[in-house]
């Protein structure tokens, strides 16, 4: 048996040490260097986090000025306009008791009547921006609005500015709530009015747009005005709920949201183009109806059906004394046996102590029980009590 044994350099070994302590050393720098870069990430990223969590807490109390700034608009606003109706309606009942011409009290009478008109456009615009004004849509033809239109704008525009209306033919009927429609229209041809303080020409147009509409079928509606223009920083804005150039006290900035909720709620579009100095021109575009033009109506439908109620035994539920004396005197003139309550609680006392055809109560009111609370107290009592509920919603 032979034993081979070799004894390896010693230079040899020293080498693969070495070689050996080389990568230990590099191996725990790497480790090093990543803990470091690890924790350098970890501190940026606690910074970055700090830093997002501050600016969101700006954006919101900025959010929140914009909220207090936008109701102090909404607040000067309304408060003006109403404050004007009611000094003219205030105004026309005392001038009415010293009238001593018959002609002389419906002048004022119809005063009156306008102002409160005015004052339920202005809660109407505040319904259809709250979007608690619900859409009655009806397929119509636009041209044969236009007398009512003309009409309307007659009684509201100033008498230096004329209007013109440029209809094109075959329009197609569209799909439409038109009392919001006739709203839209007037808000753009008072912001029109208001654009010309030296009068001028307001043009309202109607006509056809084939694929107008993302490929569809549309009927493009505009208004134009002869003013001085809108700047591109007051065209991006003019959607905005409460945003108005107009002094404190002479608008809401309701009126272009409301023409922009009408028309989105209807699947349509609305754009505002304006070249300086030239005037400005709003136009919506509404889907094009899809329903034959020979089913097409051009009034609200109305039931002719009427029902005589003279000698009912009717409860009446308010909360507001003025509304109950008021709503009271309206039932009583139809000949109705009225019982009135000023609250649920004493709606319910009254209903226990008597028997009743018909129950006419308000929504909303104070307490533990509103008016649907109360209709349905009633009705489960007795099922087929008629329940009349009122909100000025």
């Amino acid at each position: 048996v032979y034993v081979r044994a070799s004894v390896e350099p010693i230079s040899a070994r020293l080498s693969r040490y070495l070689a050996i302590g080389i990568l230990l050393v590099l191996a725990a720098l790497s480790i090093a260097i990543l803990g470091a870069s690890n924790a350098a990430s970890a501190a940026a990223n606690r910074a970055l986090q700090s830093e997002i969590a501050a600016r969101e807490k700006a954006q919101a109390a900025l959010r929140q000025a914009q909220k207090m700034e936008v109701l102090g608009q909404l607040t000067g606003g309304v408060a003006h306009d109403f404050n004007n109706l009611l000094m003219a309606a205030s105004s026309g009942l005392e001038l009415m008791e010293r009238a001593k011409t018959e002609d002389r009290r419906k002048q004022l009478m119809s005063g009156i009547g306008e102002a409160l008109q005015r004052g339920a456009r202005i809660t109407g615009q505040l319904l259809a921006f709250a979007r608690r004004s619900p859409m009655q849509n009806e397929v119509v033809q636009l041209e044969q609005r236009i007398d009512k239109l003309a009409e309307l704008l007659d009684h509201s525009l100033r008498e230096d500015v004329s209007v013109k209306f440029d209809i094109g033919e075959d329009l197609w009927p569209v799909r439409i709530d038109l009392l919001q429609f006739e709203v839209a229209i007037l808000n753009l041809a008072v912001n029109a009015k208001d654009a010309m303080p030296s009068g001028g020409l307001i043009c309202i147009a109607a006509q056809n747009s084939p694929g107008g509409l993302d490929g569809a079928d549309a009927v493009e509606v505009s208004v134009a005005d002869e003013g001085e223009g809108m700047s591109p920083e007051a065209i991006e804005k003019a959607f905005e709920p409460f945003f108005t150039t107009k002094e404190i006290g002479r608008g809401t900035g309701l009126g272009l949201s409301q023409v922009y909720g009408f028309v989105q709620a209807l699947g349509g579009t609305i754009a505002i183009t304006s070249p300086p100095g030239d005037g400005t021109t709003v136009t919506m575009v509404l889907p094009r109806a899809q329903q034959d033009a020979g089913t097409v109506s051009t009034q609200p439908a109305r039931s002719a059906q009427t029902t005589a109620i003279a000698g009912l035994r009717v409860m009446l539920v308010e909360d507001d004394e003025a509304l109950n004396e008021l709503v009271g005197e309206m039932l009583v003139d139809l000949g109705i046996d009225l019982a009135r309550a000023g609250s649920a609680a004493e709606g319910l006392s009254l209903f226990a102590a008597g028997s009743f055809d018909l129950v006419v109560s308000d929504m909303v009111m104070p307490g533990k029980l509103d008016g649907l609370g109360l209709a349905r107290r009633l009705r489960s009592e007795r099922a087929d009590l008629p329940v009349l509920l009122m909100t000025g919603y």
